[in-house]
């Protein structure tokens, strides 16, 4: 799949998908979701992979 088919399948311009892509700059939390729905993966690994997060850290919601 090109950039620009994932950047129009994820609702971003493809430059920005390009520079994700090249990490050059990282996606907002807000968009770390939509990829990691696009991948079908976990947003946690979305972030680990981005190096928000180490291996050893998940997201946990909070009770509430």
């Amino acid at each position: 799949m090109s950039q620009r088919a994932v950047a129009r399948e994820l609702g971003v311009s493809p430059q920005t998908y390009v520079w994700w892509e090249r990490g050059a700059v990282m996606p907002k939390a807000t968009w770390a979701g939509a990829l990691a729905d696009w991948l079908g993966i976990s947003k946690s690994d979305v972030l680990i992979a981005l190096g928000v997060l180490e291996p050893d850290e998940r997201i946990v919601r909070g009770e509430g």
